[in-house]
């Protein structure tokens, strides 16, 4: 197959194998401009920089309580282990919908290589 003919940002030629007539990889083809700004626009619409200044507050708080003595320090430390696991979760939960996406590309990827052929992998 041949590859893909157009030269990305950093001035490389990409390496892409062509997918279609205009000589253009998927990432590339005009043909998928709107898919690929979708995809793009979903990235920057999740919920968790709400949740991370949400989480930002709440530790702020509860180091000021601490601090000026209105909480005991056994109880902020329990409540900054909770405020760690939400923070894991959240990573956890953006890292799970970033691979859901990304097979999703690749399937969409394998069904348009070779006329709709999949690979074996």
């Amino acid at each position: 197959m041949a590859g893909c003919r157009a030269t990305k940002a950093n001035g490389d030629a990409c390496k892409g194998d062509a997918t279609g007539p205009n000589g253009l990889c998927w990432a590339h083809s005009p043909a998928h401009a709107e898919q690929r700004r979708r995809t793009a626009a979903k990235g920057g619409r999740s919920r968790v920089g709400g949740d991370v200044k949400d989480l930002r507050l709440q530790l702020q708080q509860l180091t000021e309580r601490v601090v000026s003595g209105d909480l005991e320090t056994a109880r902020g430390a329990v409540a900054n282990q909770l405020i760690t696991t939400q923070i894991k979760l959240l990573e956890y939960e953006r890292k799970v919908k970033e691979l859901d996406e990304l097979e999703a590309r690749l399937e969409q990827l394998e069904q348009t290589r070779e006329g709709g052929k999949r690979w074996n992998a």
